[in-house]
């Protein structure tokens, strides 16, 4: 697909132009072009297993892209070092697929961890910041709890809380719906458009579940074949007539007849 366009401005968090990656003969990313505007939820959406997390892990500098340009923050990051990275990385979170809490933490020490590992908060002020953070994802009071005695959508609630402990200005989610079930599914996509609300929080997710994410992003790209070959807002994705466009949406087995020709 052409280049998606869009400003340039202080206001431009995160700008991909011409991305390509791949790895061995399998082309994940081709020519991938998005800007996210700070404050915007930006969802890529596609199946599941087709290589949509690349994007994240291009965005963070765990990968490095074959072709083109990496954009965060105003800066070109398509080369930077490890150091420059590092800098960057304090001003964002990821929230992975499984939520990635210790098991063997209680649900406080989980939020605390990144204060203890990059800060020198003092014990007070971390309560303060675990408190503050569980209760904004509907969480309050649960501090001393295992993870294991929370059920999945807790679990990624609490995730969600940890990746809020830093203050980021930008959070990536990676999957954030998957296993769980629909009521759970809708309340997670609630929370993500909440924090936006409340806090103008900027963010980036990849997920499968396109009714979900058509609920609450202020725009997405539907992922297919390593492109992204539609870029827009849900309703201008809702009148797409490109025939995978379609087929996604209604959750057909094949094109629908009238566009596969």
């Amino acid at each position: 697909m052409a280049p998606e366009t869009g400003p340039e401005s202080e206001e431009t968090v995160i700008r991909l132009e011409n991305v390509s990656k791949s790895f061995g003969r399998q082309a994940v990313l081709r020519d991938v072009s998005f800007h996210v505007q700070r404050g915007e939820t930006f969802a890529v959406v596609g199946p599941s297993g087709c290589g949509k997390s690349v994007t994240l892990k291009v965005i963070v500098g765990l990968l490095r892209p074959d072709a083109g340009k990496v954009t965060v923050f105003g800066q070109d990051v398509t080369h930077a070092s490890e150091a420059a990275f590092d800098i960057l990385r304090k001003r964002m979170a990821m929230v992975f697929q499984s939520g990635a809490l210790f098991d063997s933490m209680t649900v406080g020490e989980n939020v605390s961890f990144p204060l203890d590992q990059h800060t020198a908060t003092p014990l007070a002020e971390k309560r303060r910041i675990v408190a503050e953070s569980l209760s904004r994802v509907g969480l309050p009071g649960t501090e001393a709890k295992m993870p294991s005695e929370l059920s999945g959508g807790m679990r990624k609630r609490v995730a969600v809380a940890r990746a809020l402990a830093l203050a980021p200005e930008l959070i990536l989610f990676d999957e954030p719906t998957t296993g769980l079930d629909p009521i759970t599914t809708t309340e997670i996509g609630l929370l993500i458009r909440r924090l936006r609300d409340d806090l103008g929080l900027t963010s980036v997710m990849v997920s499968h579940d396109i009714k979900n994410v058509m609920e609450f992003a202020n725009r997405l790209g539907i992922h297919h074949g390593g492109e992204l070959i539609a870029v827009g807002t849900p309703d201008e994705i809702r009148q797409s007539r490109h025939p995978f466009v379609r087929q996604f949406l209604e959750g057909l087995a094949h094109p629908p007849q009238e566009l596969a020709a």
